[in-house]
């Protein structure tokens, strides 16, 4: 009740006309919640375990935007298609631990890094993100370079896959996952094509950022 009296939530009003498809997705598991905290004072608190609920949120909520991956130039598609081509070979006249190496391989050829998901997004919302980035990262001095928070993400699920759970995060990447939480709710809502200024009226209500924007 506290986070509802304190208006941290996303208003109706901005969500209007799409309700019935949002409470369907909720319904039948389509939208992604897991990550959502208790409570704002919960949600403040970040660690290993939210990382990782974060996370695959934004990868859950990417692969439902982008069912075919990421955008590649023809070049880089045809090469995908090259290298899957020689590797179901490899698969074919392979046996045992080797062939289930070469299985492996050939999966990962289409496989987007979370770097790679990321610089997508810095292409596709930066209307509705930088604002709010470009004001995060200034609080630390530092620029909203989506190449390089994606790097730095994908490296700090690297350190905790490796078993280092209870270390700090590392460089940027705590203000990283507070940057990609609100992303997360910008893909959900852009999901249901709500229009890009409720989008951004929305976060500045649910994270009270206090930013003077157009009114919807």
């Amino acid at each position: 009740m506290k986070d509802i009296k304190s208006g941290r939530y996303i208003k109706q009003g901005l969500i209007a006309g799409h309700e019935g498809q949002i409470l369907t997705d909720i319904a039948s598991g389509e939208l992604y919640l897991r990550h959502i905290p208790e409570s704002y004072d919960s949600g403040r608190h970040k660690d290993a375990a939210k990382f990782v609920m974060i996370t695959a949120a934004f990868e859950w909520e990417f692969h439902r935007n982008y069912p075919d991956g990421t955008k590649k130039s023809e070049a880089a598609r045809k090469a995908e298609g090259d290298a899957t081509k020689q590797l179901q070979e490899l698969v074919d006249n392979s046996h045992g631990k080797l062939k289930s190496i070469y299985k492996f391989l050939k999966r990962l050829v289409k496989s987007d890094s979370l770097q790679s998901e990321i610089e997508q997004i810095g292409k596709d919302y930066s209307d509705i993100m930088d604002i709010f980035g470009n004001y995060l990262y200034s609080l630390s001095k530092e620029e909203l370079i989506y190449s390089e928070v994606g790097k730095r993400l994908g490296d700090q699920r690297n350190h905790f896959a490796h078993g280092d759970l209870d270390k700090d995060f590392i460089d940027l990447s705590l203000l990283d996952l507070i940057f990609l939480e609100r992303i997360v709710y910008a893909m959900q809502l852009r999901h249901y094509n709500i229009e890009n200024s409720k989008i951004q009226n929305a976060i500045n209500d649910l994270f009270h950022h206090h930013f003077a924007l157009q009114q919807t």
